[in-house]
């Protein structure tokens, strides 16, 4: 019976260590101005990963890019990439930017499968 007990509670206490793993703050966001002045191409090319917050999918990923390229449509081809060590080679997911608004270029929305995307401002 006892070996139950310490079951329980060390399952109970990694699922708490799990909950106060994640990264949340209280509250909405700011409300930022998009710039008027963006300059698509000095964003276009290669960016390398500084540090992150956790994430499921890359949890093992190391040298971590992305890379933005202009397409004839005027959409950004996004495709992110590492090295994952588990499989012994590069992973990449690809997706599109685009601006839906052509008056503000700088807020463009970004999609990596078509039931995927999310809003993010430059």
């Amino acid at each position: 019976m006892a070996s139950l007990e310490a079951v329980v509670l060390i399952v109970g206490l990694l699922l708490l260590a799990g909950c106060w793993s994640q990264v949340s703050s209280p509250g909405r966001c700011p409300n930022v101005p998009v710039k008027p002045w963006f300059q698509l191409n000095r964003y276009l090319g290669t960016w390398f990963e500084d540090r992150r917050f956790f994430a499921a999918f890359q949890i093992d990923n190391t040298c971590v890019s992305a890379n933005y390229a202009l397409n004839f449509d005027g959409s950004v081809r996004v495709e992110n990439r590492g090295y994952s060590p588990n499989q012994g080679r590069y992973v990449s997911v690809v997706g599109d930017a685009f601006s839906p608004d052509p008056y503000q270029a700088a807020k463009i929305k970004v999609r990596f499968s078509p039931s995927m995307s999310e809003d993010i401002e430059k």
